[in-house]
């Protein structure tokens, strides 16, 4: 009753992943939305055709007639918009506030982990819809099977949701039931160390209703390190058969990969799963896990995984000309690029791979020199673009080429300068992989269209 005292919520930043989702999803609620961000997209596009009213640029005006404003965590608090609610004593709330808000009224599954949510929650999310649950949809990537949409808005009572951990709000969250894909060192912008990390995992894990369940990868060391400090119900899953759930005979062949499944040592049979890496079978058992807890059969969980198709970014391929394959991956973390080339490598073991870098944010490159160097040193034929800078300032001494310099890699400069730099490498049976969250992309869709125009195509 007292909800609808509020008629038209606002969205700063409306075209980011995260944002437009839930925009469109409380525009499906019933209100009136409006949203603003520095430039027009596919995504700004989708929802105006939803009804939602975006604005081009931000300024004051645009939240005059709003009741509240949701702003994502890259915007500043100098945002003239985030300024001029303050002063009309307009609620200014952050996105997991309002995320918080709409799984209040749900049973909400809730994911986080440094790596693999995105992937984990997408998964969980396709075997509740393929299984007729209907469920509220958020997640950090756009999904083939919802029309390469991120949101999707269902009539039932459950919501399944991908949570960022990255400046500690999702611990505002109140889920039935969490997953925890792994703990890592990121962020330490925010986190002082991984210690921190942990303990704000710990947080999130005891938030679960009394009735609910965390699942808990047993794979990774840090989060093994807070099974003892977590005293609601729990699934851990693994490749261990000491694990509750635990994946075992795994084999990969190409770009797909096979398991058997053991539940409490039971066998509960096989998983096809058209994706690459042992990354992404640990990412397959939590939904195995919480599929299972909500009661759907295994034949069922097995069916929906076996049509499975990543999330725009996660190891997508962008297509093949001239004997040449690029694969996108949004990767950006050591972890993760560590993860996914060891994927691409094993897919194609016959093939040459050449790998375009592009590191992601100033302070994280600085934070984590010493892993990604480790890792990116362990690369071959790799090539490193500028620091895409998600609106940080350089910072000195840290730069592209100097990481380039020190991993024995090539730095080529900014994306375009990029293309031409590795495009007279390419040979047939090659592999090209862009890794890293910025628009690094770029550069794999227009070397498509290079080599398709050498063709006369």
């Amino acid at each position: 009753m007292f909800k609808f005292s509020v008629k038209r919520i606002h969205f700063i930043g409306i075209g980011g992943i995260g944002i437009s989702g839930l925009a469109y999803l409380f525009k499906k609620e019933g209100y009136d939305v409006s949203g603003s961000d520095i430039r027009e997209s596919e995504t700004t596009r989708f929802l105006e055709k939803e009804g939602i009213n975006v604005y081009i640029g931000h300024r004051k005006e645009n939240v005059k007639d709003a009741d509240v404003v949701i702003y994502t965590s890259a915007a500043k608090r100098s945002n003239p918009e985030i300024v001029a609610a303050l002063e009309k004593g307009i609620p200014v709330v952050p996105r997991c506030d309002a995320l918080s808000e709409l799984m209040r009224f749900k049973e909400g599954i809730a994911v986080a982990g440094t790596h693999g949510k995105t992937t984990t929650s997408s998964m969980i999310s396709k075997v509740f819809y393929d299984d007729g649950f209907d469920p509220t949809i958020l997640v950090g990537g756009k999904l083939d099977f919802l029309g390469f949409r991120n949101a999707y808005y269902g009539k039932s009572d459950i919501m399944i949701a991908e949570t960022d951990e990255s400046d500690g709000t999702f611990l505002k969250i109140l889920p039935s039931v969490s997953v925890i894909t792994n703990i890592d060192t990121d962020h330490l912008d925010f986190y002082k160390d991984i210690e921190t990390i942990k303990r704000s995992f710990i947080e999130f894990a005891n938030r679960v209703s009394f009735y609910g369940k965390v699942f808990l990868c047993g794979e990774c060391r840090n989060v093994r390190d807070i099974f003892s400090k977590i005293y609601k119900k729990k699934l851990i899953y693994g490749f261990s058969r000491d694990f509750d759930l635990c994946a075992c005979n795994v084999v990969q062949d190409g770009l797909s990969i096979r398991f058997d499944v053991l539940f409490k040592g039971k066998f509960e049979g096989n998983i096809f799963l058209p994706v690459p890496g042992k990354h992404n079978v640990l990412n397959a058992l939590a939904a195995v896990g919480v599929s299972l807890e909500a009661g759907i059969p295994f034949t069922k969980i097995a069916e929906s995984l076996s049509t499975f198709k990543n999330a725009k970014r996660r190891a997508e391929i962008k297509g093949e000309e001239a004997g040449v394959i690029v694969i996108d991956d949004y990767g950006h973390h050591p972890t993760e690029i560590e993860n996914t080339y060891k994927g691409i490598r094993e897919a194609y073991p016959d093939k040459k791979v050449l790998v375009l870098f592009q590191p992601h944010r100033y302070t994280r490159t600085k934070l984590l020199w010493d892993e990604f160097t480790q890792v990116l040193s362990g690369i071959d034929n790799l090539f490193i673009t500028d620091i895409y800078p998600a609106g940080e300032e350089p910072i000195d001494d840290i730069s592209a080429k100097k990481l380039a310099d020190l991993c024995g890699a090539v730095y080529v400069g900014d994306v375009e300068n990029a293309v031409s730099s590795i495009l007279p490498l390419l040979e047939p049976d090659t592999v090209l992989l862009t890794l890293g969250a910025g628009n690094v992309y770029l550069a794999g869709e227009k070397i498509l269209q290079i080599l398709k125009k050498s063709r006369g195509i």
